[in-house]
C-alpha cells in the first residue's frame, strides 16, 4: 500500500510539472509567433495640440471700443464694434452695449457721452428715433422757373391807330421765365449775377388797309433775354424768408407770324428795369425730405419764389414797357 501511495504521489507530481511546462511553452511560442509573423507597423506620432490664444475681453460698455467707420453708417440699425485686438462683436441695436449711467439720486436729467456723436448724433427721441446733424452743401448756383401774368407791351404799328392793344387786345398776357443765378460774393448777404430767358405768346386778328378786320390770324412770340445784378438778403442758412433785389436790362426778340404763311415780321426791343421778390424756404418744412434732396440731387435749398418785375422800353415804336408778377420754384446748388 505504501508503495502504491508513493507511486500516486510521484504520478501527480509528474502531471503538475508537465502542465507547467506546457503552459510555459505555449506562452513562449505565442510571443515568438507574434514577433515573427506580423510585420512591425510604425506608430503615427500626433502633434501635441496647441492651445488657442485667449482673445482679449470684449468691452463691457460701448465707450471702451473704437467705432468702425467703414463697417457701419449712422442711418443703419446695426453697428460694428472693434476692440484694440482682432476680436470684434456686432450688435443689432446701437445701444445693445451702451450702459446708461445712473441718474441723480433725487431725479432729474443728466447728459452722457454717446459714441455716435462722432457720426453727427444730436439727440435720441423718446420713441428711440436717432436725430443726426447733416452736413450742409455749400451753394454757389441756383435755377428758378417762374410763371405769371404781365401787362401788354406798348408796341406801335406802322399805321396810326394800330398798336398792340388793337390787334391782340388789352388783356394781360402770361409768360414763363427760366433764370440762372451765380452767387459770386457771400461775405455779407449774397451778391451775384442772374441770366434768364422767357417766352410769351399771344394771338389776334389784323386790320385791313381800309380799316376793317382782316381774316388772317396773327401770333406774336416775345422772347425776353435778361441780365441782372442780384442781391439776396441771406445772412444765415437757417432763414425761412430771404428777400432779394435785382436790376439790369433785357433784349426782347419779337416774331409775328400769320396763318397765311407769309413772311413773318421781326423786331428787337431793348429795355431796362428791376425786380423785387422773396424766397420762402420749403426745405425747412421737412428735414428728412431736405436731406434726401441734398443726398440724391445735390439741392442745398428749395424755395417758393414770388417776384414783381418792372421793365421800361427804350424804343418808341417797339416799346417793351411792362410789369410782371410771377411765382415759381428756385433751387440752390
Amino acid at each position: 500500500m505504501r508503495i502504491f501511495r508513493k507511486a500516486n504521489r510521484a504520478f501527480l507530481l509528474c502531471c503538475c510539472l508537465t502542465f507547467a511546462c506546457s503552459i510555459f511553452s505555449i506562452k513562449a511560442w505565442a510571443q515568438a509567433a507574434s514577433s515573427s509573423i506580423l510585420p512591425e507597423v510604425p506608430q503615427e506620432v500626433l502633434p501635441e495640440p496647441v492651445p488657442e490664444p485667449i482673445p482679449d475681453a470684449i468691452p463691457d460698455t460701448i465707450q471702451d471700443a473704437t467705432f468702425d467707420e467703414e463697417a457701419s453708417s449712422p442711418t443703419s440699425s446695426t453697428s460694428s464694434l472693434s476692440t484694440t485686438s482682432t476680436s470684434s462683436t456686432t450688435a443689432t441695436n446701437p445701444d445693445a452695449q451702451f450702459v446708461k449711467p445712473p441718474g441723480p439720486a433725487r431725479g432729474g436729467v443728466i447728459k452722457a457721452p454717446h459714441p455716435y456723436t462722432s457720426k453727427g448724433l444730436i439727440r435720441i427721441e423718446d420713441d428711440g428715433t436717432y436725430i443726426y446733424k447733416t452736413k450742409r452743401i455749400t451753394k454757389t448756383h441756383s435755377v428758378a422757373v417762374k410763371v405769371g401774368p404781365s401787362t401788354p407791351p406798348k408796341i406801335q404799328g406802322p399805321r396810326d391807330g394800330v398798336d398792340f392793344s388793337t390787334v391782340y387786345g388789352g388783356q394781360t398776357v402770361t409768360g414763363v421765365n427760366v433764370d440762372y443765378e451765380w452767387q459770386a460774393l457771400k461775405a455779407f448777404g449774397s451778391l451775384g449775377l442772374q441770366f434768364g430767358g422767357g417766352l410769351i405768346t399771344v394771338t389776334g386778328q389784323g386790320f385791313l388797309a381800309s380799316g376793317g378786320r382782316a381774316l388772317e390770324k396773327y401770333t406774336l412770340y416775345m422772347l425776353p433775354l435778361t441780365g441782372f445784378v442780384i442781391y439776396r438778403f441771406e445772412y444765415s442758412r437757417k432763414q425761412w424768408l430771404v428777400p432779394y433785389l435785382l436790376g439790369g436790362g433785357s433784349l426782347v426778340g419779337l416774331v409775328e407770324t400769320r396763318d397765311d404763311n407769309k413772311r413773318p415780321g421781326t423786331a428787337v426791343a431793348p429795355a431796362v428795369g428791376g425786380a423785387a421778390g422773396f424766397h420762402l424756404s420749403l426745405t425747412k418744412l421737412d428735414s428728412v425730405s431736405a436731406f434726401e434732396l441734398s443726398e440724391e440731387f445735390g439741392v442745398a435749398d428749395l424755395w417758393l419764389t414770388v417776384e414783381g418785375r418792372v421793365m421800361q422800353g427804350l424804343r418808341a415804336d417797339v416799346n417793351y414797357t411792362t410789369q410782371m408778377l410771377s411765382a415759381g420754384i428756385t433751387m440752390d446748388f
